[in-house]
């Protein structure tokens, strides 16, 4: 099993951010320095009636009724081919839930 790498322009976003391990930057590290430092965690999801991945992202601190208010329209959202890609696209989106 290989550890898939972040893209380039997802791994500048993460040191803006204040994430510096170097280059190049694992999914595996960045989603637990998210998880661990700003509690944020990335959710990737299979849809096996449409047969594609979705993801989504929430901060720990959220409650059970806030959560279920923030995904009410979960289905809407964006989908991808690849459990990798539906993982860089949470990265992202909690990447610039940062400050």
């Amino acid at each position: 099993m290989i550890e898939e790498k972040v893209s380039l322009e997802t791994a500048r976003l993460a040191k803006t951010k204040g994430f510096d391990y170097g280059q190049p930057t694992s999914q595996d590290l960045l989603e637990r320095w998210l998880r661990e430092t700003h509690k944020l965690r990335v959710f990737v999801g299979w849809r096996p009636n449409k047969k594609v991945w979705d993801v989504h992202t929430f901060h720990l601190g959220l409650s059970g009724p806030e959560y279920v208010k923030r995904y009410k329209n979960l289905m809407s959202r964006p989908t991808y081919a690849t459990y990798e890609q539906a993982r860089e696209a949470g990265i992202v989106e909690a990447l610039n839930m940062i400050p």
